[in-house]
């Protein structure tokens, strides 16, 4: 009865993990997708480097290092257009 109990715990542990691992990934889909929409329908660059950001975040949350590195990058470089933009446009 012991090791039926300790087999159920176990199997309850990695069904729980399967969860939580699931719903970070679904969690950077979607800042993937926020950020594809913003694209796709006029967002300004601000508002794209928040989302890369946010997608980034939601990537290292999810544990995918290639992705949250792309995700990264694609911040630095918008964020870094809004900085030259606010420095040659002023403001």
């Amino acid at each position: 009865m012991g090791r039926e109990r300790a087999m159920r715990l176990r199997f309850a542990f990695l069904g729980i993990a399967a969860a939580t691992l699931a719903g970070c990934s679904s969690a950077a889909s979607k800042a993937e997708a926020d950020y594809e929409f913003l694209s796709k329908n006029g967002g300004t660059d601000q508002e794209k480097c928040a989302a890369a950001g946010r997608a980034a975040q939601a990537w290292m949350e999810a544990h995918d290092a290639q992705k949250y590195e792309w995700w990264t990058s694609m911040r630095n470089i918008i964020c870094q257009k809004v900085e030259l933009d606010r420095q040659i446009i002023g403001g």
